[in-house]
């Protein structure tokens, strides 16, 4: 559900930048109510939170709530009177994301023997997660968000083939898991967008070959899509939602440095991206809530 929430805030921002405000005023709402949700149940019960700590594929998705959280201080930060609070709210939340990824590395990677089964996309978040902090962090501090930036480059350079390895070569996912594929194409358009936030002037080789890869991943996950989505909803299709958000993202950020044809070409893109982002946002936010609706009724029948 962090993934989704992370999403819904995302796309809220998104849909500001196109002067779509009602849809930013609704996605905002519902991810601030999921989230609040979930800070509520990390907070109420800690003992099952640490449980699920303890399982490689639940505790790589755990930094999607640090970097929920991370976005929704952008929406604080709106407001002059809670800046102050946007920006504790932000540190600690770029805390705990940072210890996160050092509790994940020694239990699941130093102490653990390696093993391809229990290696998922959903890694990336883990790892090149803390792109986001560049993208939210602007008013709050620019150097952690360039150190931010350059960690994630590099950690992105170590993990891609290893996750391109994973979902196309070894594949091997449990149905419940595939729809932690779409995460494949986040990170380099989240690492694209955090480098377009941080600079005003980017290079413009720079921005074309990793604009070239954030959209051929894009491409390849939109191809690999009718089969990674199962016929029973689980909750790992929160992996469906931030990519495409972030990709649209990405992809609206870099029009503007570009002119004439290209420039509308990527622009006339980027919307199209927005639209199928908001569908697939939409459709989990869909099935998320009927499917929380379900878990309560059963369980005041049992």
């Amino acid at each position: 559900m962090g993934g989704l929430a992370l999403a819904l805030l995302s796309i809220g921002n998104l849909f500001r930048q196109y002067d779509l405000m009602l849809l930013s005023h609704l996605a905002g709402t519902f991810g601030f109510i999921l989230l609040v949700l979930l800070l509520l149940k990390v907070l109420l019960t800690p003992k099952e939170t640490l449980e699920q700590l303890k399982q490689p594929m639940l505790a790589a998705v755990a930094p999607t709530i640090t970097m929920a959280t991370m976005v929704g201080t952008t929406y604080l930060n709106r407001f002059e009177s809670l800046h102050v609070l946007a920006l504790i709210i932000w540190y600690l939340s770029l805390t705990l994301q940072v210890l996160l990824m050092l509790y994940f590395t020694y239990v699941f990677l130093v102490k653990r023997k390696w093993s391809w089964h229990n290696f998922y996309p959903s890694w990336f978040i883990l790892y090149i997660g803390i792109g986001i902090i560049p993208i939210t962090g602007q008013a709050f501090s620019h150097l952690i968000g360039e150190i931010s930036l350059l960690i994630s480059l590099i950690l992105y350079i170590i993990f891609l083939p290893m996750v391109l390895y994973r979902v196309l070569v070894f594949k091997q996912f449990d149905k419940s898991a595939t729809p932690l594929i779409a995460i494949t194409c986040a990170p380099s358009s989240l690492i694209l967008t955090g480098y377009l936030a941080a600079h005003d002037s980017p290079n413009k080789l720079l921005l074309v070959l990793w604009l070239i890869l954030a959209q051929g991943l894009y491409f390849l996950v939109l191809y690999l899509l009718p089969k990674i989505i199962p016929t029973d909803f689980y909750p790992s299709w929160s992996g469906l939602t931030f990519p495409f958000v972030i990709c649209a993202t990405g992809l609206k950020a870099s029009a503007p440095h570009f002119n004439g044809l290209t420039k509308t070409l990527l622009s006339a893109l980027a919307y199209a991206e927005l639209i199928i982002a908001a569908v697939m946002v939409a459709l989990v936010l869909i099935k998320y809530l009927n499917f929380l609706a379900n878990l309560i009724q059963t369980k005041k029948h049992a």
